[in-house]
Order: C-alpha cells, then sequence, then structure tokens
C-alpha cells in the first residue's frame, strides 16, 4: 500500500479523500473493485496488476452488477463511487492495451495470439460499455448534488488521485508520459475510442 501526501479541503467542501494505493493482485479482488459500492468516507484506489488483469481474461470476467439501492446513501455518495468505477475500467482498458499485444502474458495464459487478443478487446468493450452506463448514472445523481462547487471538487480529487496512483505504480516513463496526457475522468477520451 502507498499513501499519498495529505492534502486539505479547498473552500470548506467536505468530500472524499484518497488514503493512497491499494495493490490489487488476484481476478476475485479486481472483480470485487469492479462492483458497485457508493464512497461516503475518504478512500484508497485500487490498482490491479498486469498479472491480475491477465488472470482476469483467462478465468472470464462475470458482468458486473452496477445496480445499487437508491435509498441507502447520498446521490455525493453514489457520484463518488461512480466516478471512482469510471476511473478503475479506464484504468484497466489501458492495462488491456497493453498486454494484449505482448507475448509474455499471452504464453503465461496458455492462450492461442488470436483467441488472447480477442478477450483483450471484447473486455476493453465491455468495460467501455460500463463506463457509458455508468456515466448515464452520474448525470442523474449530479442534480441532486448540493452544488457546483462539491461537483468539480469532487471530480478534482479524483483525477488528481487517479493521476498520482498511475504516476507511483507506473512501470516505465512512456507509459507515466502516456497516463498524465489527460485526465481519468475526462468524458471526451471515452467517446472518442468508440
Amino acid at each position: 500500500m502507498t499513501k499519498k501526501p495529505a492534502t486539505t479541503p479547498k473552500d470548506g467542501i467536505n468530500i472524499p479523500r484518497c488514503i493512497g494505493t491499494l495493490p490489487v493482485c488476484s481476478a476475485s479482488d479486481l472483480n470485487f473493485h469492479l462492483g458497485y459500492y457508493p464512497l461516503n468516507d475518504d478512500f484508497w484506489i485500487p490498482i490491479p496488476s498486469r498479472a491480475a488483469v491477465a488472470q482476469y481474461l483467462v478465468e472470464g470476467s462475470p458482468s458486473n452488477d452496477l445496480r445499487f439501492p437508491d435509498s441507502l446513501y447520498k446521490p455525493e455518495h453514489h457520484v463518488a463511487g461512480i466516478l471512482m468505477g469510471i476511473a478503475l475500467r479506464k484504468h484497466i482498458i489501458g492495462e488491456l492495451e497493453i498486454i494484449s499485444c505482448r507475448s509474455q502474458w499471452q504464453e503465461k495464459s496458455k492462450l492461442e495470439r488470436t483467441d488472447w487478443f480477442v478477450r483483450c478487446q471484447r473486455t476493453i468493450m465491455r468495460m467501455k460499455r460500463d463506463i457509458r452506463n455508468l456515466e448515464t448514472k452520474q448525470l442523474y445523481h449530479s442534480f441532486d448534488l448540493p452544488g457546483a462547487e462539491y461537483s468539480t471538487g469532487l471530480r478534482r480529487e479524483m483525477d488528481q488521485a487517479w493521476q498520482w496512483a498511475a504516476a507511483s505504480t507506473t512501470r516505465d516513463p512512456e507509459e507515466t508520459a502516456r497516463r498524465h496526457s489527460g485526465s481519468y475522468l475526462d468524458s471526451s477520451e471515452a467517446s472518442e475510442t468508440d
């Protein structure tokens, strides 16, 4: 686990803050983090290892339940959980794009090269579909947020936290540059890649 440097709330907005990164080392843990859960407290950013992503592909990934009981949490808790889900899926898409072309992961999985590539592409397409669904839910809940500054602050905190997490766990400088080139929560990125 890596702890993030402390940040102070801006403008007196009380939003969930990132504590640090949490390594995800198995496909079952990755499935848990891909499921929907609202954030009503400070959070850890789950960063899956490439081995966990490869295992997720080989074992077959069940479709994740993105439904949630609306009445149990406030809208801001739902939006925070949705933003976390979007950013995690975008991170996994980046990892899948990298490992889909690397033979070491395909060889370890004992799958044919074309089968490996097709599984990667199908999972990427499913993640993009999940992102679109989550963005729709985010829009639905954003009308009930306490104010525009809350939404802006939450989005800024999530984006900074994911950029920090990506930089602290990246394996080489080229990946760091690619990950820092855009926002993890930029919705235009998802529509351009469809």
